[in-house]
């Protein structure tokens, strides 16, 4: 077989080839992003071929009609470059960007939008609503997979606490894997604690009282449950709701405890 190979193109060749097929596919609407787009293509190209130029306009293009609401396009090329990162775990990669956006930190150093852009392109919804969703759903996997690591990375975003609240609020979450990752949250003297956690830990009771015990062990969150709850009438409830709900289990056994 006969291999053809495409050598790179010289820098002002390549500049206006980019142009020039930039300008076909996107027309005038998009020229004021050009030179960022440009410069986001270059730094994380090394050999730049005509090729690479054109699937990356077609990723660009394909990106841009399939979204909600329109992204400059600096943050489609960014994702288009950074997307096994971000898809692979969205919260970290969104809220960490050390691991991908140092190629083009000169591009997004000072850029406070990057995070919700990037999470409005993973998750399809209005940018307002898109950072939320990520740390929303971050919360909801971490306390599934009881990641220790994950949750004081998403105190840094400032609508962690509200969302949060949502997900115990919502009994979204694994219970059992919160407590203890909360309280392990409480302890870490470098974590950014909620001053809402008084009433996160009330969540979280009623969360777990609201949920059936299925294990024939008395779990090490439930007596941390009991030591953050302050109302003695919500003491009482879910001491009984535990007596009831071991009871019900003909695994338990109490002398064990």
């Amino acid at each position: 077989p006969v291999v053809l190979s495409v050598p790179p193109l010289l820098s002002s060749e390549w500049q206006d080839f980019f142009d020039n097929k930039y300008k076909l596919a996107l027309g005038d609407t998009e020229e004021e992003e050009r030179h960022t787009v440009r410069l986001i293509f270059r730094l994380y190209e090394q050999k730049i071929t005509p090729r690479k130029i054109i699937v990356f306009i077609n990723e660009l293009v394909a990106l841009r009609l399939t979204r909600m609401e329109p992204i400059p396009l600096r943050y489609l090329a960014l994702f288009v470059y950074a997307k096994e990162a971000i898809i692979s775990n969205p919260a970290r990669a969104i809220f960490s960007k050390d691991s991908y956006i140092k190629q083009v930190n000169t591009v997004f150093e000072r850029d406070e939008k990057v995070s919700d852009y990037l999470a409005d392109i993973v998750y399809n919804v209005k940018v307002k609503k898109a950072s939320q969703i990520t740390v929303y759903k971050a919360i909801v996997d971490a306390s599934y997979k009881g990641d220790l690591e994950e949750l004081p990375l998403l105190t840094l975003h400032p609508d962690f606490p509200t969302m949060l609240l949502d997900a115990i609020s919502s009994g979204a979450v694994n219970t059992t894997h919160m407590t203890t990752m909360l309280q392990s949250l409480e302890n870490d003297q470098t974590a950014a604690v909620p001053a809402s956690m008084p009433l996160v830990w009330e969540k979280l009771v009623y969360a777990q009282m609201a949920a059936p015990i299925y294990l024939g062990e008395f779990d090490p969150a439930f007596a941390i449950l009991i030591k953050k709850i302050t109302d003695k009438g919500l003491l009482l409830y879910f001491v009984k709701y535990l007596i009831e709900q071991f009871q019900k289990d003909q695994e338990f056994k109490g002398k064990t405890y």
